[in-house]
């Protein structure tokens, strides 16, 4: 089998839909946020754990156990039945009438996207080889933007419509469809098949020897704060800046969820391609650019942050949310291909997963929460202007993200990458 053929290709389409999908049914609650919390009263601290921590600390929970499945068992077969219970769990969520009930579904959801990506990057791993792979996640990762579009376009004009429990239906139940079609079409590729070895017969390394040396790697410590500080930002403006439009610039959530398709379409597109461009170019002579390409990135963004925080109308703050969601898609190729150079052939799907579980419990559990927590606490005193100053913390963490991604490629040899002795 050829790794970079045809039907390569057609694998990382067909995945790429699948993160699609997952970022979609991630997305969604972002831009009912509003309609919910005037139909069932919920707080911002509620609403905020809702859009992450509920989320990441179950995602972090299941994501270890599945990726070591994965590191060992049938990885599309693990993709599409985590696919198809998400799905579900989504639009389980339009069904609900209570806090408790729409936190379990949330939390079901995560269950599912947590078989995801960690078994998707092994399986691209073995169709491309290291000097395609961080253009080939690049594409993958550009489900996030693509999924963002599809999440904040559809959901926001449905839930103007229809109510938001119709929207959540609506994008729930096609990713049964995509899982069908991921079952029946994409095949289990040999392990080790783009590095020239075929590892499908030798056993894994121990899990906690994989842990191990994941956690004594200074390039791994510093490359999941750093990710877990662009996420904090990334996410604390996905799940905020749609009602922070809402609340200070009067958009509805029709216009709200079109802008945003538009502006995560632009600029998801343009950071993740970016990223990829520039790690296949800078890094084959030296591989420190992985780490600070995203440091770059994220340097960029921090006075972008600010424009769209203090913008006197919704087009000067638009455009200031623009850049940082370039940057925020720029680490995805080079990162993750550093990641999985990292580990080895077989401990990938565990070190993507651990890395996932860093990134999500920083980013993911921290940004939506402090920034609603920071909301209500503000609210007494700053009234109309409390979120936008809770929501100085990205800023903030887009510094602290860079001067991690920095000492990251800091200590990694120029034209070498020594893997993880554990699970090499």
């Amino acid at each position: 089998m050829n790794p970079e053929g045809r039907y390569a290709r057609y694998v990382l389409a067909v995945l790429t839909v699948v993160y699609t999908v997952n970022h979609a049914d991630r997305q969604i609650l972002s831009i009912v946020l509003p309609l919910i919390k005037h139909d069932l009263g919920f707080t911002d601290t509620q609403l905020g754990a809702l859009s992450g921590t509920a989320f990441a600390l179950v995602y972090v929970a299941v994501g270890l156990p599945i990726a070591r499945r994965a590191d060992g068992g049938h990885r599309v077969t693990i993709i599409t039945l985590a696919l198809a219970f998400w799905s579900a769990m989504t639009a389980v969520s339009g069904l609900v009438t209570t806090y408790l009930q729409l936190l379990l579904a949330r939390m079901g959801v995560a269950v599912g996207e947590a078989g995801c990506t960690p078994p998707a990057h092994s399986v691209l791993s073995d169709y491309y080889p290291p000097v395609r792979r961080p253009a080939a996640i690049a594409i993958y990762s550009l489900g996030v933007p693509l999924g963002t579009v599809v999440g904040f376009m559809v959901g926001g004009w449905v839930a103007q419509y229809y109510g938001w429990r119709s929207a959540f239906l609506v994008l729930g139940l096609p990713g049964l469809a995509v899982a069908l079609l991921l079952r029946l079409t994409v095949r289990e590729p040999v392990r080790g098949l783009a590095d020239g070895v075929d590892a499908s017969a030798t056993n894994r390394p121990p899990f906690w020897d994989v842990i191990r040396s994941l956690t004594r790697s200074r390039q791994f410590r510093h490359l999941a704060l750093a990710t877990g500080l662009l996420g904090f930002q990334g996410y604390a403006g996905g799940a905020w800046i749609p009602t922070l439009l809402f609340r200070k610039h009067g958009m509805s959530l029709g216009e709200i969820g079109t802008a945003f398709a538009i502006l995560s379409l632009i600029a998801g597109i343009t950071g993740s391609v970016l990223g990829g461009w520039l790690g296949a170019k800078l890094a084959g002579g030296d591989r420190r650019w992985l780490a600070w390409i995203p440091a770059a990135a994220m340097l960029v963004a921090t006075p972008f942050w600010l424009v769209g925080l203090y913008a006197g109308n919704k087009y000067l703050a638009l455009f200031g949310f623009f850049v940082p969601t370039i940057a925020e898609n720029v680490y995805f190729g080079p990162v993750n291909s550093l990641l999985q150079e990292l580990a080895g052939v077989r401990a990938r799907a565990v070190a993507s997963a651990s890395f996932l579980l860093c990134t999500n419990l920083i980013g993911l559990g921290g940004g939506p929460l402090i920034t609603g927590w920071l909301s209500d606490l503000l609210g007494g005193s700053l009234v109309d202007n409390a979120l936008r100053t809770a929501l100085l913390v990205a800023p903030a963490s887009c510094l602290w993200s860079a001067f991690h991604y920095w000492r990251a490629g800091a200590s990694i040899t120029p034209h070498r990458l020594t893997q993880l002795g554990a699970v090499g």
